[in-house]
Parts: C-alpha cells; sequence; structure tokens
C-alpha cells in the first residue's frame, strides 16, 4: 500500500507553488499527495498532477488597527453572537481537516507554518506531522534579524547586536498585539479555541506553542523543513536539531504565451547586440497595492525610455494598465507570463522580493532588483537584504525611488557581471 502525504497549504497561489517540488518528489517515490484548499484553487493543484480536496480553513478576524479592533470589542461587549458564529465556524473546520484525515489516513501531514496550530489538533500517535516553512525562518535566532529587516547584515558583534534590538522591538510589539486582541476578544481569540482543542487531544499546548515566532503565531519542538535553498539564508544561521533546509526545483505546466515568445524571439535576434531584455512582476497580490504599483511602473516606464538599448517585459498580476503612457515599441503589458518559460531569456528581473520569484531567478541564473511592496508585515525585505549580502542583486523603494534612481540601479546592474557570477557559483 503506498504511502499517503496531506498537505494543508495557507491557500494562496504562492504557498501552494512553493510546495509542489516537495510533493513531486513524493510522488515521484510512489507516495498519494493530496492537497487541502477552497475550491477556486483546484484547477491549481490538479493540473500539477496532484488531488484536492475542499476544505474550509479556520476564518481568521484580523485586528489591524485600533478603531477594528474597538469596533470588534463593542459588538463582542454587546452581544455573544459574534463567538458563538467564531466558534461554530473554528469547529466546522477543525472537524472537516480531522474527518478528511479519517477517511484517507495519511501516514504525513505537512501542514504550512503559517498554520501551525493545526499541529494541535492533529497530532496523533500514528501520523507523522512536519511543518513546511515556504519563508526563509521567522524565528528568532542569535545575530538574524526579522525577515521585515531590509538591512543586510554581518557576522560581528554589532550587527548581531542590532539583530537583538530588532527581534526586542518586535517582541515587544507582538506582545502588545496579544494583549490587545484578548481585550478585543475577551479573552476567547482563536489561540484559546485551539488550546482547547490541544488538550481534548492530549497534546501539551504550552510545550510546543511558540506566541513569538514572526509574522504569525507558530510551533517548536517540531519537524520543520525550510522548502528553499540553505545558501538564501545568511552563513551563520544554525539549525536547531528539529529544522532543515530542502528545496525540490518544480516546473509548472504553464501553457506557453506564443505571443510573448515571439516577441523575446524577436529580441534576442536584433542586430543590435547590446539589447537587453528586463522582465518585472511584482507578484500575484499586486493588486492589492494597484495605486503603488501603477505609480512605480510610470516611473520605471520613464526610466526605460531613456535607455535605448534596453526592453521590458511587464506581468501586471491583473493591475490594469493605461498603454498611453509608455512606449509599446520596446515595452510589452501582460496580464500575466508564464515566468519559469521566460526567465531563460532575460537579463534582470525586477520583482517584489516574494520566494518563489527569487528561486526562480536563482534557477535561471538572473540577478534580480527587489522593490519590496510589503515592508511591514511580511519576508519581502529580509529577502531583499539577503539577495543584497549574497551579491545576487540590489533593492529600491517602491515609494521613494525616482526613475533617474531606478535607471541608475538597472544600468548598474546591466553592465556589472558579478551578479550573474555569484549566482552560477551557488548553483554549480
Amino acid at each position: 500500500m503506498n504511502k499517503i502525504a496531506l498537505f494543508i497549504i495557507l491557500p494562496f497561489v504562492s504557498h501552494y507553488n512553493s510546495s509542489f517540488g516537495l510533493a513531486d518528489t513524493l510522488k515521484s517515490k510512489g507516495c498519494r499527495v493530496v492537497f487541502t484548499g477552497s475550491n477556486n484553487f483546484r484547477y491549481h493543484i490538479q493540473k500539477e498532477g496532484f488531488e484536492f480536496v475542499d476544505v474550509p480553513l479556520v476564518e481568521e478576524y484580523v485586528v489591524n488597527n485600533i478603531m477594528t479592533g474597538l469596533k470588534l470589542l463593542f459588538v463582542n461587549l454587546v452581544s455573544k453572537k459574534l463567538l458563538k458564529v467564531r466558534y461554530r465556524n473554528f469547529l466546522k473546520s477543525v472537524y472537516a481537516i480531522q474527518e478528511i484525515c479519517k477517511e484517507i489516513k495519511p501516514q504525513e501531514i505537512f501542514i504550512d507554518e503559517h498554520l501551525s496550530l493545526y499541529f494541535f489538533v492533529l497530532k496523533n500517535k500514528s501520523t507523522k506531522i512536519t511543518i513546511i516553512n515556504t519563508k526563509l525562518p521567522t524565528r528568532h535566532k542569535l545575530g538574524i534579524p526579522p525577515l521585515t529587516c531590509s538591512i543586510p547584515f554581518k557576522n560581528n558583534l554589532f550587527y548581531w547586536l542590532l539583530s537583538e534590538f530588532f527581534w526586542l522591538r518586535h517582541l515587544v510589539s507582538s506582545k502588545f498585539n496579544f494583549v490587545f486582541r484578548d481585550v478585543v476578544f475577551l479573552g476567547a481569540d482563536d489561540k484559546l479555541f485551539f488550546k482547547r482543542f490541544s488538550k481534548k487531544n492530549g497534546v501539551p499546548f504550552d510545550e510546543f506553542y511558540n506566541r513569538y515566532n514572526l509574522l504569525y503565531e507558530g510551533v517548536r519542538k517540531v519537524d520543520t523543513i525550510h522548502i528553499l535553498p540553505r545558501f538564501l539564508e545568511y552563513n551563520w544561521y544554525k539549525c536547531d536539531q528539529f529544522e532543515e533546509f530542502t528545496y525540490y526545483y518544480h516546473i509548472r505546466k504553464n501553457e506557453e504565451n506564443l505571443n510573448l515568445l515571439t516577441i523575446v524571439h524577436s529580441i534576442k535576434l536584433l542586430p543590435n547586440s547590446n539589447a537587453y531584455l528586463v522582465y518585472v512582476s511584482l507578484g500575484t497580490l499586486s493588486g492589492l497595492y494597484e495605486k503603488t504599483v501603477k505609480r512605480f511602473y510610470q516611473r520605471l516606464f520613464l526610466a526605460i525610455e531613456e535607455m535605448k538599448s534596453v526592453y521590458l517585459i511587464v506581468s501586471t498580476g491583473g493591475v490594469a494598465m493605461n498603454g498611453d503612457f509608455y512606449n509599446k515599441s520596446r515595452i510589452f503589458v501582460f496580464e500575466s507570463v508564464p515566468q519559469q518559460v521566460l526567465l531563460p531569456y532575460c537579463d534582470l528581473m525586477i520583482s517584489h522580493g516574494g520566494m518563489n520569484s527569487v528561486c526562480e531567478c536563482i534557477e535561471a541564473a538572473v540577478p534580480v532588483l527587489i522593490y519590496p511592496l510589503n515592508c511591514n508585515n511580511s519576508d519581502q525585505p529580509g529577502n531583499a537584504a539577503r539577495i543584497v549580502s549574497k551579491g545576487f542583486g540590489l533593492q529600491g523603494n517602491i515609494y521613494k525611488d525616482t526613475s533617474s534612481h531606478i535607471k541608475k540601479k538597472i544600468n548598474k546592474m546591466l553592465s556589472s557581471p558579478s551578479f550573474r557570477k555569484r549566482i552560477l557559483e551557488v548553483n554549480k
């Protein structure tokens, strides 16, 4: 009987894409691989050759500012209706995932680190649970700054102290947020729900719970796989006994965009041997920052206009673009492109710093210029810092960089072979 692996992944395209390499490897060894998620991801998963089951996740009520918190506090003080709705939805989600586990009987469950608290309701003696992290490590380690820090670090006492300062600042802020959330929900937050189930499941909650994980609550003393290349993290990062880096590159099953490839081949066959191809994509969630993205593209297009030997391919990620303010002879705009197909033809990628794009640039030996979109609650600034530290690329400020700043960075990267050389060295 074949081994069965169940993947419980945060329902975002980037998180599924990050886990496909590991899933592919398990499948090649004869393992049956099943992914959970919301139904709108069914096609995305099944076209990669994996099974899919529709499972509702716990609906999280995010308290992202004081006004939202005060409104929720008022609702909770006036009535217990919201508490009952939240707990009913929580039970629905937990019972659904438990029912799936009873039905398919997986020997191993891989849980996205964003959903680590599911560990407390699924842990049992017969099933191995592994946390998979689609990002660089998010836990506190000596000399390693939080992923929200965009400063490239070095391995010396000054930076170790600076790292501790950034972590202390994060922990103070995190403590305040946890206390505020407890007040808003009158002590009955999602953690309490999981804690109840943990007790019912015979799992000591406080032994495994890690409230000081970066960006989201996590677990400790549980096997964890960081599914990305080890060399992307700072060299002095030390794994503990429960964690490891394991990376499997996965080539997604894309339909080739013939119009795109025709344009690429035309550029590469130009008699001007100094023609460069630059590709820009700010991620699948760029629509959440539409105004910022549009303003950046306007400045980028102005920079490209002044660089007569540079051609630009844009993947808008669904952001509507006005075709009147760019030169259509050297700037080509698509809603989406098969990124893995395009990258080998490119001389440079401009990215928001998502880990999938970073890894795919490394695989294709393409230097990357990173402009983080989410600088407060994501890994993008930390990814950019490590790319700069490793010599794989540069970073910029998407809010402040003018067209001349952008042009200067692009020129520097296109004129220097050192960036591609560094990538080729680690790819050997």
